[in-house]
């Protein structure tokens, strides 16, 4: 889909409902270098990148929120598993995506997830995002820098302000 001077990848709901679907919005001076788009399902897409020495892979991810099924959680983590296992290695992996996750100040997983996070207790979502990391040898970029809590913030819900948007890197 093209709007502008940018090329929209898009996977998702197709009717008026909002729910779920993933996208990439690249600069149209970029899609030279696009080598491809994968959409998985409607929680998950990838697009890779040439770059000057190795390739990236960017896979972007939009989790089950909290209150969802097992099931439905339990197959998004073994599809997100299955889309690092199965890209080749000779790539730079990078995840980004809402996760619905909320990271604790636990230190044990210190060199995971970073110094900074935002929230004094993990969910489910936020142990099921720290274990792939471990398990895939990604650390949460979102935490590694010193900022404002209210720069941390990536949504704000009417209860309270949530860090929703993820970086995970190598």
């Amino acid at each position: 889909m093209k709007k502008e001077d940018n090329t929209i990848f898009y996977n998702g709901r197709k009717d008026e409902r909002h729910e779920n679907g993933v996208r990439f919005i690249v600069n149209d001076d970029t899609l030279p270098q696009v080598k491809g788009f994968t959409a998985v399902n409607d929680r998950l897409c990838y697009i890779r990148i040439a770059g000057p020495i190795f390739d990236v892979i960017i896979i972007n991810a939009y989790a089950p929120t909290e209150e969802k099924e097992e099931y439905l959680k339990n197959k998004f983590y073994d599809d997100l598993e299955k889309i690092i296992d199965t890209t080749t290695n000779s790539c730079i992996k990078i995840l980004i995506g809402d996760f619905n996750a909320k990271i604790w100040k636990e230190d044990m997983y210190r060199p995971t997830i970073g110094l900074n996070d935002l929230h004094d207790v993990s969910n489910d979502n936020g142990t099921r995002l720290i274990n792939l990391c471990l398990a895939k040898g990604f650390n949460l970029s979102s935490t590694y820098f010193t900022r404002k809590d209210i720069h941390k913030q990536t949504w704000i819900a009417p209860s309270a302000a949530s860090l929703k948007l993820w970086v995970a890197t190598p």
